[in-house]
């Protein structure tokens, strides 16, 4: 990682680290969970009919060969259908190297992050971030795409401390973690190629 962006990531890490303290949710991202949110969406016809929110990244789950980050779009909208999820893609945020993949990704905006810790800091800040400019809007569900997250707990605890509002929906390669507040999740294979769905 450059010094620059490595400059840019800590600072708005502070700034976040403010924010999830003023929000009340520092606990819960440092894995003190509270009954708070013990809670979840119980009326999943809501988020069956709300849009979806999608990051996604592209080196833990690169494009399938012979297709391009729009066919793969198309499949995960028709993986979400599948599901029972009907509402629209508003916007897909993808992360990774993007000097190595721009023929395949021409009209999506890729976050130029090619080392993995950096990717994946970006990606949990840019999820969280989602959450707290639209706290009070209607429900959402956030997919996420990328690798094995059982051991991280910057996402585990995110994912627990926006439950609440959100339903969040999981891509993987092959094994797919045990997140308990995830129910809904696809192999990344099966997802980008539209292929075994169900």
């Amino acid at each position: 990682m450059t010094e620059t962006k490595h400059s840019l990531l800590c600072n708005m890490s502070i700034l976040f680290f403010f924010k999830l303290v003023s929000y009340g949710f520092l606990p819960i991202i440092l894995g003190s969970f509270s009954s708070a949110v013990s809670c979840i969406i119980h009326d999943m016809s809501l988020c069956n009919s709300a849009k979806t929110v999608v990051f996604w990244d592209m080196e833990d789950c690169p494009i399938p060969d012979g297709l391009d980050a729009h066919a793969v779009k198309d499949n995960i909208r028709m993986g979400l259908k599948e599901k029972g999820y009907h509402g629209y893609i508003e916007s897909v945020s993808a992360y990774g190297d993007y000097q190595h993949m721009r023929d395949r990704f021409g009209g999506f905006y890729v976050s130029h992050w090619p080392d993995r810790d950096g990717r994946r800091t970006m990606m949990l800040l840019d999820f969280l971030n989602y959450n707290f400019g639209n706290h009070n809007s209607p429900p959402v569900n956030l997919m996420l795409i990328l690798g094995d997250i059982s051991g991280d707990m910057g996402f585990i605890g995110a994912i627990r401390a926006i439950k609440r509002k959100c339903n969040v929906l999981l891509s993987q390669p092959q094994n797919i973690s045990e997140v308990p507040d995830v129910l809904t999740k696809w192999p990344w294979k099966s997802l980008a190629t539209g292929e075994d769905l169900m």
